[in-house]
C-alpha cells in the first residue's frame, strides 16, 4: 500500500463518447508512465459491469473490487488497493466486474465515492470511465482536475467524443452556474442542448453582466484535451476539425496531445495476458503513450497551479467575444 497522502489526490479522468477506442489500456499506461516521473498513482477503473483493468496489467484476478464499496462493505478505499507489479508507485482498483449486479450508482452514492477518492493514499488518481455520456460518467469526469478524452480517428468516433464533450460542458455549467447562485437550482430539472439556452434563462434570472462572468468563468474552467489511439499522422486532420469546432461554437479551448499508433505489441500482451508497458516498453505504443504522459505533465499538470493563481476575470477577458451555439 502507498504511503499515507497529507493531502487529498488530483484526479485525472480518461473517458470516450463510444466504447473500443483503447481507453483502458491508454489509461494502465498513463499511470504507468506518471509513475516515472515520481508520482504515486492509482488507477481506479469506474467502468461498472465490464471493467477489466486488472487485465491489462498483467494482473489477471484480484482480491477486491469496487464491489465492496458498491455493497456498502467498505468505505475505505485503501483496502481495495492492488499493486501492480513491477512498479512500486502503481495500484489499481477493480471495478465491480461481471459479477456484480451494479451498472451503476445512484447519485448520492457517487458524491460518497469521490469523497472516498479523493482519500486515496496517493497523489494522483486516474478514473478510467465509462464510455459513452451518461450522466454518471460526465459526474466523475466533471469531478476531476484533468480531463482528457480518448479518441480514434474514425467518424463514428469523433462524432461521439462531440456529443460527449458537448454534453459535458453543459453539465459542468450547470453544475457551476447552480454552485455560484442555489436559486438557480432549477436549471438541473432539464434538460438543455445549446449553451444558449441556458445562457437565455440565467441573463432573465441574474442580469447579462452577471451572466456573461460566470459562464465565461465556467467555460474557461472547462479544459479537455483529447488523445488520438490507432493514429497516424493522416488521423490528426479531422480531429483538428472537432478541435476547431468546438471552439468555434462554445469557446472551448481543447488540445490533441498526442498521437498513438497501432501497434502489433498490444496484441501480443493481451493474448499472454501481460502488461505491455513492462513487457515491451520500447513498443511504439508504449512510447508513445508516455510521451503523451509526459506532454501532459509539463503543460497541464505543473501548469495548473500557475493557472489556479491568476485572477478568475484576468482569465474571462482573455477569451473575447463568447459564443453559444
Amino acid at each position: 500500500m502507498p504511503a499515507t497522502s497529507k493531502t487529498s489526490a488530483q484526479f485525472i479522468a480518461l473517458a470516450s463518447g463510444k466504447g473500443g477506442v483503447g481507453k483502458t489500456l491508454i489509461s494502465l499506461g498513463i499511470g504507468w508512465s506518471l509513475t516515472r516521473l515520481g508520482h504515486r498513482v492509482v488507477i481506479v477503473d469506474l467502468d461498472f459491469g465490464v471493467g477489466n483493468l486488472q487485465i491489462s496489467a498483467g494482473l489477471g484476478k484480484v482480491a477486491h473490487s469496487l464491489d465492496e464499496f458498491v455493497r456498502g462493505t467498505t468505505q475505505d478505499l485503501n483496502t481495495l488497493l492492488s499493486p501492480v507489479p513491477n512498479n512500486d508507485k502503481l495500484w489499481i482498483v477493480s471495478s465491480a466486474g461481471r459479477r456484480s449486479s451494479a451498472t451503476h450508482l445512484a447519485p448520492e452514492r457517487r458524491g460518497d465515492l469521490i469523497e472516498q477518492l479523493r482519500r486515496l493514499n496517493a497523489n494522483l488518481v486516474v478514473l478510467d470511465l465509462g464510455a459513452g455520456c451518461s450522466r454518471e460518467t460526465i459526474d466523475y469526469f466533471q469531478a476531476a482536475e484533468h480531463r482528457v478524452v480518448v479518441a480514434t480517428a474514425d467518424l463514428a468516433s469523433m462524432t461521439a467524443l462531440t456529443a460527449f464533450l458537448k454534453k459535458a460542458l453543459i453539465r459542468g455549467l450547470i453544475d457551476d452556474l447552480i454552485s455560484a447562485d442555489p436559486g438557480l437550482a432549477f436549471l438541473a430539472e432539464r434538460e438543455f442542448t445549446h449553451v444558449g439556452e441556458i445562457y437565455g434563462k440565467v441573463e432573465r434570472e441574474k442580469g447579462g453582466a452577471w451572466c456573461d462572468a460566470h459562464v465565461r468563468a465556467a467555460i474557461r474552467r472547462f479544459r479537455p484535451a483529447v488523445l488520438l489511439n490507432r493514429a497516424g499522422d493522416a488521423d490528426q486532420a479531422p480531429a483538428q476539425r472537432i478541435r476547431r469546432n468546438l471552439e468555434r461554437q462554445f469557446n472551448v479551448e481543447t488540445k490533441i496531445i498526442g498521437r498513438i499508433p497501432e501497434d502489433e505489441a498490444v496484441t501480443r500482451c493481451r493474448r499472454s495476458g501481460r502488461n505491455v508497458f513492462y513487457a515491451e516498453p520500447g513498443s511504439a505504443f508504449a512510447k508513445a503513450t508516455a510521451a503523451c504522459a509526459n506532454y501532459w505533465h509539463e503543460n497541464y499538470y505543473l501548469k495548473s497551479a500557475l493557472t489556479a493563481a491568476e485572477p478568475e476575470d484576468a482569465k474571462a477577458a482573455s477569451m473575447g467575444e463568447l459564443k453559444y451555439a
